[in-house]
């Protein structure tokens, strides 16, 4: 009796993912415990903010366009301060763009676009883009902010602490490469059936 085994050898890839791990960005901030765990709450330098869970949209070459809304909770009597947080990245997580604005006592503060990518990108922010690129949103927010609105010590952080939301943000960001594997599929197991023996002397 033979068995015939028929094994199906096939090399496959695993896509490549661009990953966005909002759970570890609320971690980052402290965890999603507020507005209906929609929200991270913390204090930076005696002020109180908070975080909104991002919004995450594809863009047309698989990158990712993410808006996050930041508060500066200014206290019971007082209106909030609002600000919006938009990072683009490409298909591999690489940052292309950053932007910020802030509305506060009723006037909106817009930051200029920071683009990354071209020679004039690179000669600007220097060798360590991603880094540089924060900081200069960070100092044009400050520059605008402080011309505009009435000085408090929320107020004043309120920049820095958007560039924290996007350093712990851009924490949060992978790209995994294609990983070839071998899948081996096992068909059913053929036995032919036996001939009838034929006993001498019947």
């Amino acid at each position: 009796m033979k068995v015939f085994l028929i094994l199906c050898f096939s090399l496959a890839t695993a896509g490549a993912q661009l990953v966005i791990d909002v759970e570890a960005f609320g971690k980052e901030l402290g965890g999603w415990d507020a507005k209906r765990k929609k929200a991270a709450d913390y204090s930076m330098l005696d002020a109180d903010y908070r975080t909104f869970k991002p919004v995450i949209t594809e863009t047309p070459r698989g990158g990712r366009f993410i808006s996050i809304r930041i508060d500066n909770r200014r206290g019971f009597l007082s209106s909030d301060d609002h600000a919006l947080l938009q990072v683009t990245l490409d298909g591999k997580g690489t940052l292309l763009a950053l932007e910020s604005s802030i509305h506060a006592q009723g006037k909106s503060i817009k930051s200029d676009v920071v683009l990354t990518t071209g020679k004039e990108a690179a000669a600007v922010l220097g060798g360590d883009i991603m880094l540089n690129a924060g900081l200069k949103l960070a100092k044009d927010l400050s520059a605008k902010l402080a011309g505009e609105a009435k000085v408090e010590a929320g107020r004043v952080v309120f920049p820095a602490v958007i560039v924290h939301n996007y350093n712990k943000l851009m924490k949060c960001v992978t790209y995994t490469e294609p990983i070839p594997f071998v899948e081996i599929v096992a068909d059913h197991a053929v036995v032919p059936a036996e001939e009838p023996k034929v006993l001498v002397g019947e």
